[in-house]
């Protein structure tokens, strides 16, 4: 990938040059910081089902996966929830029914050979279908529609824009950005499911490589403007050019003279 540098030297932008050193953190931290706003940007676009300036989306969840989500207080309020809630949206009457038809059911699968994960799941099955034939309502039945990739939060608070402050980056807790020669970038989170959440639905898409392109047009304005005023404030002084006197030109300034 080729970008104007805008006539800073390669060295400089590369931090090589110690007198333009604040060049090249400066330029990094923008960098970074722009580069890091656009993924958050697009982690919102696909976790609400939408697709990103590139194009990306993420699997849909399942309806069970929203359904089973924690409810957040404006559920509650919108689904009249009120007082101590059992299971899913089961009043405490209700959950008695479930957990009467599921331990009967249960039990009887047991006696009958059956293992007891396969017990469980059948119990389970056995007793929805009891108490939503008596009028229970389900999450399922709501058919909730839930932001994906997002349930404690953590994960999308990684993806956040960090701050640029005195020619530094500080990103959010759980994210290391790295910017290298020839504005390469490196994002690693320090979120425990990462790898996880990796492979099925990818948290930086393969090419950023358009995003990369809009940061550094930001940054490199920025670092310019730091280059030029650290050139014009100290300008490099050469040297003039020392001439050495010889034997040959002590006492011979005459030899050449017109008239000799």
């Amino acid at each position: 990938m080729r970008l104007n540098r805008h006539g800073i030297p390669a060295p400089v932008l590369n931090g090589e040059s110690r007198k333009y050193r604040t060049v090249h953190t400066t330029y990094k931290a923008i960098m970074a910081r722009e580069v890091m706003r656009r993924v958050n940007i697009s982690f919102w676009k696909r976790a609400k089902r939408g697709s990103d300036d590139l194009g990306n989306t993420w699997i849909p969840l399942a309806p069970a996966t929203h359904a089973y989500k924690p409810l957040s207080p404006m559920e509650r309020n919108t689904y009249q929830i009120n007082g101590k809630l059992t299971r899913g949206l089961l009043t405490p009457a209700q959950d008695k029914i479930w957990s009467k038809v599921f331990a009967r059911t249960f039990n009887r699968l047991v006696n009958n050979g059956m293992g007891e994960k396969e017990a469980k799941k059948e119990a389970g099955e056995r007793a929805w279908a009891v108490v939503k034939a008596q009028g229970a309502r389900t999450l399922i039945g709501l058919g909730r529609i839930t932001d994906t990739n997002i349930r404690t939060g953590r994960l999308v608070a990684a993806t956040k824009a960090g701050t640029v402050s005195n020619n530094r980056y500080y990103p959010p807790k759980d994210q290391v950005v790295d910017i290298l020669p020839r504005a390469r970038v490196r994002i690693k989170f320090l979120v425990p499911y990462i790898k996880e959440v990796d492979k099925v639905r990818p948290v930086i898409p393969d090419d950023i490589s358009k995003w990369i392109m809009e940061a550094h047009d930001i940054a490199i304005i920025e670092a310019k403007r730091i280059y030029e005023r650290i050139k014009d404030s100290t300008p490099d002084r050469k040297k003039p050019p020392s001439r050495k006197s010889t034997k040959r030109d002590k006492g011979n300034g005459d030899k050449h003279s017109p008239g000799r």
